[in-house]
């Protein structure tokens, strides 16, 4: 058992120890195989972001407009 084959979010080399049998730890053992960009694209989808911003739009414009009277 050596240490894991995998790429860490931020590009440097993983630490963990490798699973018995595989080259990668618990964390990269499910990303065998995909690319960086397909392992970012998991954690937050563009609707997921695209709401966010629109619910800080909307809270932006009532404290604009009801609350402050501008």
């Amino acid at each position: 058992m050596g240490t894991c084959a995998g790429t860490n979010k931020d590009g440097t080399s993983c630490s963990n120890a490798a699973l018995d049998g595989s080259r990668y730890c618990h964390v990269h053992q499910g990303a065998e195989g995909q690319s960086a960009d397909a392992h970012a694209e998991d954690e937050y989808s563009f609707g997921t972001m695209l709401a966010g911003a629109l619910a800080v739009s909307v809270v932006t414009y009532f404290l604009l407009h009801i609350v402050l009277g501008v």
